[in-house]
């Protein structure tokens, strides 16, 4: 059984650092903003290992950390720089940043961070075609 108050303490202040609000992180795992608001408050006594695995990557940590089963927020094992292509981008932690200031980013610097993107994009396929 899941201890509830280091639980319902270690979501609620991950989710703080990382600058979330309730709504944000909820959006982020799929629930509604009032299952996070009730884990957080510890009303929900278990929560499911699917809910748990979404929860640990959002919050840029491990379920053993927020299980209180492990003291690193981190496996150190990981290496955090490198993206397995078959994962899915809604859960890594960069993009999940990267969504999170675009959403309070105005449309024209979107646009302009659009147009970077593509030319970087761009110049690196030229890079490419140099080798051959």
């Amino acid at each position: 059984m899941q201890d509830s108050n280091d639980l319902k303490d270690r979501i609620k202040n991950k989710r703080k650092e990382l600058g979330l609000t309730q709504r944000e992180l909820a959006s982020l795992i799929s629930v509604s903003p009032q299952v996070v608001s009730n884990w957080e408050r510890g009303y929900t006594p278990e929560i499911g290992t699917e809910d748990l695995t979404r929860l640990a990557v959002a919050l840029n940590t491990t379920a053993n950390f927020l299980l209180g089963l492990d003291s690193k927020t981190k496996d150190s094992n990981l290496e955090k720089d490198i993206v397995d292509p078959t994962d899915d981008v809604d859960n890594i932690p960069e993009y999940i940043e990267l969504n999170r200031m675009l959403r309070k980013m105005p449309k024209k610097d979107i646009k302009e961070l659009l147009t970077f993107a593509k030319v970087r994009e761009q110049s690196k396929d030229l890079d490419d075609d140099d080798d051959f």
